[in-house]
């Protein structure tokens, strides 16, 4: 279920993973659990509703010419 998605990624956030790496454990989950229905195997898709931890991405900072030479 989506509350159960939610509990593992509240695990993993415990352990000090980043929100990232969070959503790339929950993706492999939830990309087993389609699998599984598409495959007709489950009835129901419970991934259903789960929203995705949200990720802050930092600027990237780029060298001028000066600070390559």
């Amino acid at each position: 279920t989506p509350s159960l998605l939610l509990e593992f990624r509240l695990f993993l956030k415990s352990e000090g993973l980043s929100p990232a790496t969070q959503n790339r454990y929950a993706d492999l989950v939830i990309r087993i659990i389609n699998f599984s229905y598409k495959q007709r195997r489950i009835n129901s898709n419970p991934c259903f509703g789960y929203e995705k931890a949200r990720e802050i991405r930092e600027e990237m900072l780029f060298w001028d010419e000066e600070e390559v030479k």
